[in-house]
């Protein structure tokens, strides 16, 4: 077994790390000092430790243990067959002069019945990811499948390889990879005095989505007006006409979106989107989450965290972004894994009850037997026999109820285990979209105001004054940001 053993300078202090089993597991131990997470994390990438990081053992280090604890492990990943969904080409600015005419997203199409969603490319297969992120293939599925990516509104062709629209309306595909097409309907306006709103639709507003507005629409959201201190959770994309604004800072928005965000401006608002944000002008004192790009002409205020592209023309004071997939929370994914985690408990105690009611039917099959054997007894008295009869009949329903109790706990586990299986393909969709995603950048087209911090992987770089024109790239190694001219 390969043992690599190094001392890592921090800055204000020493780790031992140690590598073993040709980078199947890595342990660390604090020497001396003190150190954060994000250094800790910092460190590791620079010494070749890229993956499978260990939060437990990263958290100890950082609040000062010294004992020697696992810091990363290799780990099996199953990646669902290869697909591709047409998408809507969106040129994405990259220079002053794009932003008069740049638009964003064409967010609000939609398909016609037939239309081929996704293309099966591959069989789903199996990786093992060692701690330095090389993955190896060690197993592929025998045939290519298009089921698990099947949602309401679509259906599979007949080879089994494409997804096709079985509907006409905007085609969104969450997550973790099932595409749907939901039923439409049109609504006048979303206001307080309507309640909470909840549709398993895709949702067309008029009218404007008011003040204390709330709403969980499960389809994706057109709003033709603007949307003003509002809350709102969106299965799809949220395509807004107008603005998304407050009135004053206790009305700020709170919006979730499945996929992608697209207003002409945005301010006092809190965003999670699972793929892009498309802001026409301004962002102004915003928190915004998105997995994929966030495209604005000018970042005002708050922070910005993507998973792999920030594009503006200026960026004011106070502004933070944040490049990378290990900045952003997803929240809905820790829900489905904690749903399988109490389906698994829920499959152990199916197997316990089980073999609970095997071991019943075994023990009164048994004391049948029993019962027979004393019945061959020609000597047995009339009284005894008829006793015998008696244990006899009682056993057998005793066997009988055991074997139905097994048939219903069977039941029970197939049901289960279908459960599992679901969510275990759609986890790794998503954990395998996160953890291979494309490399974090920022282009900034124009300006960049003193005072605007730039956050990679792993350490933090604020921005002198006077920076224009600029592509901000993480090192690969280190993790710092790194400034490069346009």
């Amino acid at each position: 077994m390969g043992v690599i053993k190094r001392s890592v300078k921090l800055d204000a202090g020493l780790l031992e790390l140690v590598i073993l089993g040709n980078d199947r597991l890595a342990l660390a131990r604090l020497i001396s000092g003190v150190t954060t997470q994000g250094e800790i994390i910092h460190r590791l990438a620079a010494n070749g430790v890229k993956s499978g990081y260990l939060e437990d053992g990263i958290m100890h280090l950082a609040e000062g243990g010294k004992v020697q604890v696992p810091v990363a492990a290799s780990y099996f990943r199953r990646v669902p067959g290869k697909s591709s969904m047409p998408v809507y080409d969106v040129p994405l600015p990259d220079n002053a002069a794009d932003w008069e005419s740049w638009e964003g997203g064409p967010l609000d199409k939609t398909v016609k019945a037939g239309e081929v969603l996704v293309h099966v490319e591959e069989p789903p297969r199996v990786f093992l990811v060692p701690v330095n992120g090389a993955r190896k293939e060690v197993s592929r599925g025998d045939q290519i499948d298009a089921n698990e990516f099947v949602g309401p509104g679509t259906e599979v062709n007949g080879d089994g390889t494409k997804v096709l629209a079985a509907r006409e309306g905007y085609p969104q595909r969450g997550l973790f990879g099932q595409v749907s097409i939901l039923a439409m309907e049109t609504l006048p306006a979303i206001a307080r005095s309507h309640g909470k709103i909840r549709k398993e639709s895709a949702v067309i507003v008029r009218g404007e989505i008011g003040p204390e507005a709330n709403a969980n629409i499960f389809g994706s959201l057109m709003a033709n007006d603007h949307i003003t201190g509002a809350r709102l959770e969106i299965g799809g994309n949220l395509n807004v006409n107008g603005y998304i604004r407050a009135d004053n800072k206790r009305q700020a928005n709170h919006i979730t979106a499945g996929q992608s965000v697209r207003a002409k401006g945005i301010s006092d608002a809190t965003v999670w989107a699972g793929q892009d944000v498309h802001i026409q002008e301004t962002a102004k004192d915003v928190t915004i989450h998105c997995l994929g790009n966030a495209v604005m002409k000018t970042l005002d205020g708050g922070e910005v965290r993507v998973g792999h592209r920030f594009i503006a023309h200026e960026v004011s004071a106070g502004s933070s972004i944040y490049l990378g997939m290990r900045h952003i929370e997803i929240k809905v994914l820790k829900k489905v894994q904690l749903s399988m985690a109490q389906l698994l408990n829920r499959l152990t105690d199916n197997e316990n009850a089980m073999s609970n009611n095997k071991q019943d039917y075994e023990r009164s099959k048994e004391r049948l037997m029993l019962e027979i054997e004393r019945m061959r007894n020609q000597n047995l008295s009339g009284a005894l026999r008829q006793k015998s009869m008696q244990a006899l009949q009682r056993h057998l329903e005793m066997m009988s109820e055991a074997i139905k109790r097994l048939r219903k706990g069977l039941e029970s586990y197939e049901e289960s285990y279908s459960m599992v299986e679901k969510d275990r393909a759609r986890i790794s969709y998503c954990e395998n979209r996160v953890d291979f995603s494309e490399a974090p950048e920022a282009i900034i087209t124009g300006k960049i105001d003193p005072g605007v911090t730039i956050y990679g992987p792993g350490q933090m770089l604020e921005l002198p004054g006077g920076l224009e024109n600029v592509r901000i790239v993480p090192d690969p190694l280190t993790g710092l940001p790194q400034v490069h001219s346009l």
